[in-house]
This record gives C-alpha cells, structure tokens and sequence, in this order.
C-alpha cells in the first residue's frame, strides 16, 4: 500500500506568510498583496506600501454603513454583495483591489480560458523545500517595467519631500529671523 503524500506547505513569495492549505494560502495573497496603487474606479490614489494602501480603502471607500436588514454591503461599484459585518464587506473590497490591481496580469493570458481570474498566479508561492526557483520564473521585462513605475513614484515622492524639508528650512530661518 502506497503511503499518503506529505502535506504540502505553501510559502508566500512576498512575506513569511506560510500556510498548509491552499485556500488560506490564496486567501492570504489577494487580501495582503494588494499593490500600492488604487483599483477603485476614478481613484488612483497611491500609497508606499500595500499596508496603507488597505487603510485608504477601509477608511476612503468602505465605509460601515449596515442596511435595513443590518447586513453590509460591499461598496464596490457592480458588486452590491451582503455581508453579515463590516469586516466581510472589507474583506470583499481588498479582494476586488486585488482583482483590479491584477487585471493587467490576466489580459497577457489570452489563450487561457479559466475563470478563476480574482486566484492569485500560479507562481505567487511555493510549496516549501520544493527547490523551485520562483524568481527563475518571473518575466525580466515586466519586472522591469513594475522597478521602473516604483523608481518612478518613489522620485516624485523624494522631490515633494525636498520640497518641504526646504520649505520647513525657510520658515525656521523666518522664525528666527523674527527672533533676532
């Protein structure tokens, strides 16, 4: 008799999140690595991290709002699901930014007819102690384009920061200017 195979444990690629199913594992993925960049229609806010990018869709787009009934719907436009609480709602909301954040990754896979567009891609974990590279597998010209677009915002961010360290230095000049 053959022995049953070892349970398999799925190690997220872009943190220490490490899980022994799969569904926890996807789950984990579209709710944690939602970009910086906001998928909500007419938005575009972008933050640093994907930690604050989840705040300004909690705090600027889901907001608690129970209806009659005191379910929750999920505010995404075209999606109007009911939760029995605000976090279901939320939860709802950081899986369509996914989706929306990822919607690029899906138009580059015409032949693939799966329905399973909002699953996070094939190669976002491991299975631990498989040897996979999974870097090996990554598209040099996308991740290319992705450094360049960071490279990008985090510029634009340093010079509006050297704009208000400058800006901070000429009011304490000022300050102690009038001082004197």
């Amino acid at each position: 008799m053959a022995s049953p195979a070892a349970p398999q444990e799925y190690q997220c690629d872009k943190c220490e999140y490490t899980s022994m199913n799969k569904g926890n594992f996807d789950n984990h993925y579209r709710y944690t690595h939602v970009g910086t960049i906001c998928a909500w229609p007419a938005c575009g806010v972008q933050t640093m991290t994907e930690e604050r990018l989840r705040r300004h869709i909690k705090e600027d787009h889901c907001i608690k709002d129970p209806n009659q009934s005191g379910r929750v719907r999920c505010p995404w436009p075209g999606c109007g699901k009911d939760f029995a609480g605000y976090s279901g709602a939320l939860r709802c909301c950081h899986f369509h930014q996914y989706a929306g954040a990822h919607a690029d990754d899906d138009d580059d896979d015409d032949d693939d007819d799966s329905d399973s567009s909002d699953d996070p891609p094939a190669d976002a974990g491991s299975v631990a102690g498989s040897g996979v590279d999974e870097e090996s597998n990554n598209n040099a010209d996308e991740e290319e384009d992705v450094v360049g677009a960071r490279e990008a915002a985090l510029q634009r961010r340093f010079e509006a920061l050297e704009e208000r360290v400058a800006a901070l230095e000429q009011q304490r000049t000022t300050q102690e200017d009038q001082g004197n």
